[in-house]
């Protein structure tokens, strides 16, 4: 028998494979309901939850009908993964979400996510948090690997954002 908390894993990561394959989009209300699902687990789940939301949000990112177009709902998903940077208190749920900001790498709906929410400032800000937290101590040995491969994902989101600010400087 599933205990609530397993049903709750489980349900936020059948919303990202829902959304991924692109049975719920746009405009379709569940949509909605299922991408602000996700983005509330995010926030307001214990770690295992976060995580496994993390990973849902990359799935729905990963959508072709999201990449082809901007998405308000993309943005929201983006959004979410970028303010959770700075607010979660688990590395690994940090590495995922820079992974999920990974996924839509060239997307219309990152553009103009990255353009509208500022996702360069939460991604230098988690950039900051993790740095003090090493300086601070407050990185257990065990954590030690994590904290590492979340400097590394940020890195790539930095570089990711730089190459969209330098292809909207050539159209604009």
């Amino acid at each position: 028998m599933f205990s609530l908390f397993q049903l709750r894993v489980n349900a936020v990561r059948m919303l990202g494979a829902v959304l991924r394959v692109g049975l719920l989009a746009e405009p379709d209300p569940r949509a909605a309901q299922a991408a602000n699902a996700l983005s509330a687990a995010l926030r307001r789940g214990p770690p295992k939850v976060q995580w496994n939301a993390a990973a849902a949000i990359a799935a729905a990112l990963a959508c072709p009908a999201w990449a082809s177009k901007p998405s308000p709902l993309g943005a929201l998903l983006v959004e979410a993964a970028s303010a959770a940077l700075g607010a979660s208190a688990s590395f690994k749920v940090r590495i995922q979400c820079a992974a999920a900001l990974l996924v839509p790498a060239g997307a219309a709906g990152f553009v103009e996510a990255a353009a509208g929410a500022d996702v360069r400032a939460a991604v230098a800000g988690a950039r900051r948090a993790a740095a003090r937290e090493a300086e601070e101590g407050r990185v257990p040995r065990k954590e030690e690997g994590h904290w590492r491969e979340l400097g590394r994902r940020l890195g790539e989101v930095e570089a990711r954002l730089e190459g969209v600010g330098e292809a909207q400087g050539r159209e604009g």
